[in-house]
């Protein structure tokens, strides 16, 4: 008798992908260096398997940028900090032979890679966090979990308030880029939270169907993959089975960027147990108001105000207005702390009271900062890569 395959549940490993600019040290201009980058050579993780490695790095999603991947499942995001940090170290010759340091995110003073219809700079420039699924029907409860915390990231991680050498308004000029990009490519950014669909011929239908649509109408040739033509804030792919949400700011280091994903993976499992609602319930938002508590925290991060209060009731917080997006994490914090391991504890211990990244940020800049104070800021934060909280 065949060996029968043990069905991993939802959550129970996942992937992650994280972007960063290559800028020179000094000017924070940036340098199309990042497939060079990609060729330094990297240790193998296996003593037995010497070409086997944990993470890859590859171009990114303009010549400047590089990505770092993971390459095998992850099951706890702390144990790979040490990995991303020896990564820095061994990159780090090359960079400084280049005169380049790595930001996260983007170059606060340089114009963003304009969008052509490929996938867009401002999606992937961030921290992706890619969560498989075994069974069509793990897809319906992971993607409502996934649609109902989609709103709650940018007021844990939002860190690009700088945009073109000025100060955006938004704590996330990244996903605003994001939503942004409507106007020009309305099917495939849609309504950026995901539509409330929760099988695959659903998903194909409402979602791939008018991306299929309008491409076809643009190059009838040639039909592209559509999977990457979904410039949602989290997206499906079907084989293999993987929702990756593309929402993450990545942070100022290797310990703060798992640590968000440590914590965004325990309010998702506490959802996906039915913790504080049951899946019924998550299934009930629509991407319209779900869209409209989201677009508050990607101005406001941690920072925002929340006024919603059924949506504050999905996470156990009862009878109450106008809360602080600060005090659903604080509530959320308390709720998951024995779940959470020592690194996740103290970066988002440190996000509550200090603040998401761009808040930081904005403090030691200030509101307009002149072109100095900002290179000044950014290369401190540069500096933070190999592992200082950036406070």
């Amino acid at each position: 008798m065949a060996e029968r395959l043990r069905r991993t549940p939802p959550l129970d490993s996942f992937g992650f992908a994280v972007e960063a600019a290559c800028v020179e040290q000094e000017s924070l201009a940036i340098l199309p260096i990042g497939a060079t980058v990609a060729l330094t050579p990297l240790p193998s993780t296996s003593r037995t398997h010497p070409d086997r490695r944990d993470l890859q790095v590859v171009l990114g999603s303009a010549p400047e940028r590089i990505s770092v991947q993971s390459s095998r499942p992850a099951r706890r995001p702390a144990n790979w900090v040490r990995k991303l940090t020896a990564l820095h170290a061994t990159l780090t010759p090359a960079l400084e032979q280049a005169g380049c340091a790595l930001l996260p995110g983007v170059s606060p003073i340089a114009p963003w890679p304009a969008t052509d219809g490929a996938s867009p700079a401002c999606l992937r420039a961030g921290l992706r966090l890619d969560l498989p699924f075994d069974r069509a029907g793990d897809f319906g409860k992971l993607i409502s979990a996934v649609r109902l915390v989609l709103p709650l990231i940018p007021a844990i991680c939002a860190a690009t308030p700088f945009r073109d050498g000025r100060n955006t308004g938004h704590r996330s000029a990244r996903l605003r880029a994001c939503l942004d990009l409507y106007d020009a490519f309305p099917e495939r950014v849609g309504g950026f939270i995901p539509e409330a669909v929760f099988e695959q011929a659903d998903h194909d239908r409402e979602v791939l169907g008018p991306i299929a649509q309008a491409a076809a109408r643009l190059d009838r040739a040639a039909l592209p993959d559509l999977q990457s033509l979904d410039w949602r804030a989290a997206t499906t792919a079907f084989e293999p089975n993987v929702v990756s949400i593309h929402a993450i700011d990545a942070q100022e280091n290797a310990a703060a960027d798992m640590a968000v994903l440590e914590f965004i993976l325990a309010v998702l499992k506490a959802q996906l147990a039915g913790r504080w609602v049951s899946n019924y319930l998550q299934r009930a938002w629509s991407t319209d108001d779900l869209m409209a508590i989201m677009t508050i925290t990607i101005k406001d991060g941690c920072q925002a105000v929340l006024t919603n209060k059924d949506y504050l009731l999905m996470f156990g917080l009862m009878k109450q207005e106008d809360v602080p997006a600060a005090r659903l994490l604080q509530h959320l914090f308390v709720e998951l702390y024995g779940e959470l391991g020592e690194n996740a504890r103290g970066h988002i211990g440190m996000i509550i009271e200090h603040g998401d990244l761009a808040t930081r940020i904005l403090a030691r800049a200030g509101k307009r900062p002149g072109i100095e104070r900002l290179r000044s800021v950014y290369q401190q934060l540069a500096a933070s890569r190999m592992g200082v909280a950036f406070r």
